[in-house]
């Protein structure tokens, strides 16, 4: 597991998605625990993933999205 800060970016998003190993995990959160810059850092990467979401999500017109359930409805029935 990580042995420095730097290690800790590429087990970043892994992390963060709850997919570390058990072990590794634990590894991972005692590093956050005694590193106050790694804590900002997981900090400002969780808020930036939420505000990109959130700003780059885009409604599908109401026409565009009635035209494609018809196309599919109608190539299933094929």
């Amino acid at each position: 597991m990580p042995s420095c800060c730097k290690e800790c970016v590429d087990f970043l998003a892994e992390y963060l998605d709850g997919d570390l190993p058990a072990k590794e995990a634990a590894d991972f959160q005692a590093h956050l625990d005694a590193c106050p810059p790694c804590v900002a850092f997981v900090d400002t990467y969780r808020k930036t993933t939420v505000i990109c979401r959130q700003k780059l999500a885009v409604s599908m017109p109401a026409e565009l999205s009635a035209a494609i359930m018809t196309f599919l409805r109608e190539r299933i029935r094929q």
